[in-house]
């Protein structure tokens, strides 16, 4: 874990893009440089993989990812590699699920909704859930001219998971990607 976390701070992943863009909640863009400039580790770093949530979220991906393929009805797997991008080399992916289509990989991010988060979230606007199964597309979803908040909150998900999925749609050169959330 230590090592994986060193290697991330050369370069910018997928949940560093809502810093840059001002959207976290969380985290500034001062916060994100000067996080990035340490070559060492900080304690809050290192203890970070021991929060409840990130146990939680890793503890549960799999259950999502298996949620995420029959929501779908596509094979969904887990890459393992961290990826970087060919013409940003600077910018670096993981990917938490791809839908496994020989011609054209499909992200999907994968995320549990804990009591801190859930503020952030509007599941009546959820494409998918297991009760209701799909709905339409939200009403000009199509428009490119909206912004980072406007379009997270058509789907009801936080800005800063819209731009995490928005650069992994970009890594896989792909249509669009999914959010999937327990």
């Amino acid at each position: 874990n230590e090592q994986y976390a060193l290697i991330r701070k050369d370069g910018l992943g997928g949940s560093d893009s809502s810093a840059v863009l001002g959207v976290n909640p969380y985290t500034t863009l001062n916060q994100l440089i000067e996080e990035k400039c340490r070559t060492e580790l900080t304690e809050e770093e290192l203890a970070v993989g021991q929060e409840l949530a990130v146990r939680k979220g890793n503890d549960l991906e799999p259950l999502i990812i298996k949620k995420a393929a029959a929501a779908l009805q596509k094979q969904v797997v887990k890459p393992v590699d961290m990826y970087i991008h060919d013409k940003y080399p600077y910018l670096k992916m993981n990917f938490d699920g791809v839908i496994n289509d020989p011609t054209q990989y499909i992200p999907c991010e994968i995320k549990v909704c804990t009591s801190r988060g859930e503020k952030h979230y509007d599941f009546f606007k959820a494409a998918y859930t297991e009760e209701e199964g799909w709905s339409a597309d939200p009403e000009h979803f199509e428009q490119s001219n909206n912004s980072i908040l406007t379009k997270a909150a058509q789907y009801g998900v936080p800005p800063y998971y819209y731009t995490q999925c928005q650069q992994e749609i970009m890594f896989a050169d792909a249509p669009y990607g999914f959010i999937a959330v327990l």
